[in-house]
């Protein structure tokens, strides 16, 4: 069993790295920080370091994570690569390489004899001819949100840690560079159609037998405005005509609701997805409303204000057309009742 180490670490990835260990054979031994990073994990069964060159000398393995703030330290990565390379060490990397940095990086590993594997959205290989509409026999859950750049991988993780706690098998679809580090599944890199996106389904229902399919939409479910147009959402549409979505959690910035803005989201979600709009995860991110007027682009920033966002749960949770979530033990309550409103489509083990 190898010893590895994860670089660069975020609080999210936290409740994942017992099915990572467990997808892998491996075991976790520090979880590694860029400097100037903060974590809000006090206490950790496993060391979190910000010194990267330390924590090589007691692993065999590095595993270079994809995140949401890759894009401003895609160099320091690469150069981070070679270093564990020429260390000795075998590397993971989900971060995405062009295939030139791809050439160098495996003609530096066979030199230095050290395994080097590269999984960045890997996906499926989907025939896009006619087949007939498959109609999965899993719980199909859809995780959509309102703005394009706020992420949905904590509560995707939180979600797969609560089915498996519970006995369920899960299958996830996602565009979640990290997917090959737990298994999960990429959607089509090819045409990116309803066709397509329902044959990937039937291929992992009919290779895994999951019990539970976890659908990780895109982009955000409709434009936000004239200026800032999310993509319109299409590719959230596209996935909603490839499958009935069973139980939908859409993914909210931090903000105060209304029974008029919940009946409005429902009726938007139920119009354009042909689903119900189950649950609400208030995320720890807001929306920059006036950076983003001037700059012509979503920006979303972190809220570290805890009490601030645990007030605006409790003031949603009045609201009778809201099922918010927010922190563990209401993501709990989320899947106990997403699996009674299922029960005839689902088997437990």
């Amino acid at each position: 069993m190898k010893k590895c180490i994860l670089y660069p670490f975020y609080d999210e990835f936290y409740n994942m790295f017992p099915i990572l260990e467990e997808q892998n054979d491996l075991i976790i031994t520090k979880f590694v920080m860029p400097k100037g990073w903060k974590t809000k994990k006090r206490r950790s069964k496993i060391d979190i370091t910000y010194d990267f060159y330390n924590a090589l000398y007691g692993c065999d393995l590095v595993i270079f994570i994809e995140t949401r703030h890759n894009q401003y330290m895609h160099d320091d990565i690469c150069h981070k690569i070679q270093e564990s390379i020429k260390n000795g060490k075998d590397v993971k990397c989900m971060e995405n390489l062009s295939k030139e940095e791809i050439k160098v990086i495996k003609k530096l590993a066979e030199g230095y004899k050290v395994k080097f594997e590269y999984g960045h959205r890997q996906s499926i290989e989907v025939r896009t001819k006619f087949n007939p509409y498959y109609e999965p026999n899993a719980l199909v859950i859809g995780i959509g949100k309102l703005l394009n750049n706020m992420g949905t991988f904590s509560i995707l993780c939180q979600c797969v840690k609560g089915y498996h706690d519970r006995g369920f098998k899960v299958s996830i679809i996602s565009n979640n560079g990290n997917n090959q580090l737990f298994g999960f599944n990429s959607y089509p890199t090819g045409k990116f159609s309803p066709e397509s996106i329902n044959r990937l389904i039937r291929k992992i229902e009919d290779r895994d037998n999951p019990d539970v399919i976890i659908l990780d939409f895109p982009d955000s479910i409709m434009k936000y405005s004239n200026r800032l147009y999310n993509n319109f959402g299409v590719y959230s549409y596209i996935i909603s005509q490839a499958v009935s979505i069973d139980y939908f959690i859409l993914v909210s910035q931090v903000l105060f609701y209304n029974e008029d803005l919940c009946d409005h989201l429902k009726k938007l979600v139920n119009y354009r997805f042909d689903c119900d709009l189950d649950a609400i995860y208030i995320s720890n991110y807001y929306f920059d409303e006036g950076d983003s007027d001037e700059m012509y682009k979503l920006i979303i920033r972190e809220s570290n204000d805890e009490k601030s966002i645990e007030s605006i749960y409790h003031y949603n949770s009045e609201c009778a057309n809201i099922v918010p979530i927010y922190n563990k033990e209401t993501i709990d309550d989320m899947i106990q009742n997403s699996i009674q409103n299922s029960v005839s489509e689902i088997e437990m083990f």
